[in-house]
């Protein structure tokens, strides 16, 4: 069976991106000794940090009892919780997959999905910007937050949802990708409380005067958040309690830009702050070009959905989140993670008509650059080091 250029394009991305991370992996790192091991297998290496709370509420839900709370004294977390369904803070997407399959079943899941991820990226790329269809899948597998979609977090669930909903918008009116859409936002509001965003995407239906669908969908980005409010109503008596959960962690909110600005003022030039603003500035851009390229509120046809104003609403909306989070000693730790599933900022754009030389240089560049961050990054996170 021959595969598509498509499909075979896909893999060699998914398979770069999985030699960078294993690269990361098997690195001549000294482990944290706040490591972490879950399942005391290799694949630990991919389940650090957050992943611990996924795993644990898989496994005892949303109220931890005291005695398994002992394992997460080694990352900072006081014992016994306060309050006690600070774990709340997570959304049960994850910790639902985890229960199900298991934590190295989970993991595998998030492989294929992200392998399928790049397949419909590669796609969405190709139907508006053909030259950059390669270059943008292998520049996002290998962005400086790779780990992250390789690892038991929420990431590339996310990604994968926010995937399927643009792909069904190409083509709203017809039932089959409509469904798409609409099983895309129920997987990415189950994740995390990002997704509530893409109830952004809902206006494409909106501006083509699909009432009926648009308000389907609005009501199928509810259902999970709703389900998990009442489910959080029943177990803990707090309907609001994922609010005063997060508020037991460390971030705080500012005015937006200020842990910009007080990272380059008062805090030593790291990596981290270089490739936070780096990727802020490829947000930026991004979201200019998609305003400027479908600036008409009404339309009559499907258009861009990559470049589009739904997708520079929905990156405009989670930039500004990210520029307002503020962790004191540390205003731009664990940003990144918010600005790395924004994967329409990776495609290249300035690329697409430029002389073959330039473009080759350009995309030499990129790619080290990336990669050599990415390899980085996934050395600190499976050797239990904070990624950031």
């Amino acid at each position: 069976m021959t595969l598509t250029k498509r499909t075979q394009r896909s893999l060699f991305a998914y398979g770069v991106h999985a030699l960078i991370v294993l690269f990361g992996a098997i690195g001549p790192l000294a482990p944290s000794a706040d490591r972490l091991s879950l399942t005391h297998t290799f694949a630990d290496v991919f389940m650090q940090w957050d992943s611990q709370w996924f795993v644990n509420i898989a496994k005892y839900g949303y109220l931890i009892p005291q005695y398994a709370q002992q394992a997460f004294t080694t990352t900072g977390n006081d014992v016994p919780f306060h309050p006690p369904y600070r774990a709340a803070a997570f959304f049960p997407g994850l910790p639902v997959v985890i229960h199900l399959l298991s934590p190295i079943g989970a993991l595998i899941l998030v492989e294929v999905l992200f392998f399928f991820a790049l397949w419909l990226m590669y796609g969405l790329i190709e139907a508006e910007r053909p030259t950059l269809k390669t270059i943008g899948i292998l520049l996002f597998a290998i962005n400086p937050c790779a780990i992250y979609f390789s690892a038991l977090y929420t990431e590339t669930f996310s990604l994968f949802g926010i995937l399927l909903i643009l792909y069904g918008l190409r083509n709203p009116r017809q039932w089959s990708r409509y469904a798409l859409s609409l099983a895309g936002v129920i997987i990415a509001t189950s994740m995390h409380d990002l997704g509530v965003f893409t109830i952004v995407f809902g206006l494409r239906l909106v501006r083509l005067r699909l009432w009926w669908r648009a308000a389907l969908y609005a009501v199928a980005a509810g259902i999970a958040p709703a389900v998990y409010e009442l489910y959080l109503w029943s177990v803990v008596h707090n309907p609001l309690a994922i609010f005063t959960a997060e508020d037991t962690w460390e971030r705080g909110w500012k005015a937006p830009f200020v842990n910009v600005i007080e990272s380059l003022v008062h805090y030593p030039i790291t990596l981290d702050t270089l490739v936070v603003i780096g990727l802020m500035v490829l947000v930026i851009v991004q979201i200019v070009r998609c305003l400027h390229e479908d600036s008409r509120w009404r339309i009559t046809s499907e258009q861009s959905v990559v470049f589009s104003l739904e997708t520079g609403i929905w990156m405009l909306c989670i930039l500004l989140l990210a520029s307002c989070a503020y962790i004191t000693g540390d205003p731009l730790k664990s940003v990144m993670r918010f600005l790395c599933i924004l994967w329409p900022a990776f495609v290249p754009l300035f690329l697409a008509d430029g002389a073959e030389t330039k473009r080759l240089t350009w995309i030499v560049v990129l790619t080290l650059g990336f990669g050599c961050d990415a390899a980085f990054g996934a050395a600190l996170f499976t050797h239990g080091w904070f990624f950031q």
